[in-house]
């Protein structure tokens, strides 16, 4: 748990702003993913929505691990304006680990994965990301699938923090009436 415990807060710091921030969300319900998974890998999700549930989202995935293995970080971008499904659009990033190497892009829900073998082989793929709200109003969910890259990534000796158990991720959505970068 140490080690969770420094992930979260090397993950979340925030250098101090030159001016104070208000934190009060605009319509006292902003929508905040703060989750931390330490199996298979210690991953920390983190994003939020200012506008609650049905406004616009961003959410950050670090992965850590060894100098070994692959680790992705993304930060992505969306709207739940009126539907509970979106497809996201944001940045994919690879730390290097010796000979493995990768690149990742992301747009409109289409996953695009480029990289290097150990042994120098080229391998690259694309696949789809989808986000949909579920849970229930008093405990919403955001359920990420993640479809057609398990070659890639088994390729590149990395798992994929967007996939639990082989299935979609499920992470809990907490709404607050303040959080930190919501401006009221």
């Amino acid at each position: 748990m140490a080690g969770a415990a420094i992930a979260y807060a090397v993950l979340t710091h925030r250098p101090a702003p030159a001016t104070p921030v208000n934190t009060h969300c605009p319509n006292s319900q902003c929508a905040v993913v703060n989750t931390v998974h330490t199996s298979p890998v210690l991953t920390q999700y983190y994003g939020q929505s200012c506008q609650g549930l049905h406004g616009a989202w961003y959410l950050n995935i670090s992965q850590g691990g060894g100098a070994q293995v692959l680790r992705p970080s993304y930060r992505l971008n969306w709207t739940f304006a009126d539907t509970s499904t979106a497809k996201p659009s944001g940045t994919v990033d690879f730390a290097p680990a010796g000979r493995l190497q990768a690149t990742g892009t992301l747009k409109e829900g289409v996953l695009s994965i480029t990289g290097t073998q150990a042994n120098g082989s080229p391998v690259s793929g694309q696949g789809t990301i989808t986000l949909e709200l579920t849970g229930s109003a008093t405990a919403p969910t955001l359920t990420i699938t993640e479809a057609g890259l398990g070659t890639v990534e088994q390729k590149l000796g990395f798992q994929s923090p967007l996939i639990q158990n082989g299935g979609p991720l499920t992470i809990p959505i907490q709404i607050v009436k303040s959080a930190a970068g919501c401006n009221g």
